[in-house]
């Protein structure tokens, strides 16, 4: 360990140690964090005779779902949906009064392939 830096607030500490970050909450590490950079797709695989070597594929949209465990099932509360068409997110909520976690997979997979005979990938 060479260099830790400690940030103070009213209910946790944080602890950065090179690129860790732990948050500490009553004497006890309650997350700790680890960025993980990942490269984009390596153009050069799709096209091996091309000069370029990391350019990103535009055409790879992002699926996120957001769980929570209820009786040991993992049940959805919030998804998002983003190709390179949309000029912003699709993201979708668990309604609170019904908390039909299936209804938000419905409506992402509605909206995955409700565009013009999928044309949007």
């Amino acid at each position: 360990m060479s260099h830790v830096k400690d940030y103070f607030t009213s209910d946790r500490i944080y602890r950065m140690d090179g690129n860790h970050r732990y948050d500490i909450v009553n004497n006890k590490v309650v997350t700790k964090t680890l960025p993980i950079r990942l490269k984009s797709i390596a153009f050069y695989k799709l096209y091996p005779k091309s000069n370029f070597f990391n350019l990103e594929d535009r055409r790879i949209g992002v699926i996120d779902l957001e769980t929570y465990m209820d009786n040991n099932q993992a049940r959805v509360y919030a998804a998002g949906l983003y190709t390179y068409k949309d000029e912003k997110p699709h993201i979708w909520y668990i309604d609170k009064n019904t908390l039909d976690s299936d209804q938000i997979i419905f409506d992402l997979i509605y909206k995955m392939f409700h565009c013009s005979v999928f044309s949007c990938f």
